[in-house]
C-alpha cells in the first residue's frame, strides 16, 4: 500500500525544497518513493533521474510505491494519509499551528532568521538553496561547501519527518 504525504503551505514558503528534500529522503532510505510534483512542475526538473517521477497517486501505486510526495499548491490539495505544512516564521501569527497538529499535520517552519532557526527546529534561510536551484540541481546534491553543514541538519528534520510517517 501506497503512503502519500502531501506538503502543503502558502505561496512562496518553500513547499517545493521540503516535498523534493522528503522524496529524495525517502527514496534513499526506501527505495520505493515517488514525488508527484505540483503544475509548475519545478521539482520534477530538479529530481528528474534520481527519484522516480509519477502524474498522480493511481499511477505511484502502479508503480509500487511505498511513499508518494505530493508537493501541491494550498488551493488544491489531494487527499493524503499525511500533511505536512511548510510555513515561515511571519505566517505563524496568521495560523493557528495548535489546530493543524491536533489535526495531524507536521509543521516545518522555514525561511527563519538564521540565529535561532536549528535551536527551534526550523530550517533558516540559505541563499545557496536558491542558487542551487538556478542551476537546475537539488540543494542536497549539488556539491557546494557552504550547503555541506545545512545538509546534515536539513537530514535530521527530514529523519523526524520519515519517523513520523
Amino acid at each position: 500500500m501506497t503512503k502519500t504525504v502531501a506538503v502543503i503551505g502558502p505561496l512562496g514558503a518553500g513547499k517545493t525544497f521540503i516535498a523534493t528534500s522528503l522524496a529524495l529522503y525517502l527514496h534513499l532510505a526506501s527505495a520505493r518513493a515517488v514525488f508527484i510534483d505540483a503544475a509548475d512542475k519545478t521539482g520534477a526538473r530538479l529530481l528528474k533521474g534520481v527519484v522516480p517521477l509519477a502524474a498522480d497517486v493511481s499511477e505511484a501505486r502502479e508503480m509500487k510505491a511505498k511513499y508518494a510526495v505530493v508537493d501541491t499548491s494550498i488551493f488544491d490539495t489531494p487527499r493524503a494519509d499525511k500533511y505536512v505544512a511548510v510555513l515561515e516564521p511571519a505566517d505563524l501569527r496568521h495560523v493557528d499551528v495548535e489546530s493543524l497538529e491536533r489535526r495531524g499535520y507536521y509543521i516545518v517552519v522555514n525561511k527563519a532568521g538564521a540565529l535561532s532557526a536549528w535551536a527551534r527546529g526550523w530550517i533558516p534561510f540559505v541563499r545557496e538553496v536558491a542558487w542551487s536551484y538556478q542551476r537546475g540541481v537539488h540543494p542536497l546534491l549539488c556539491g557546494s561547501p557552504p550547503l555541506e553543514r545545512f545538509r546534515r541538519r536539513i537530514g535530521k528534520i527530514l529523519k523526524q519527518i520519515a519517523q513520523w510517517l
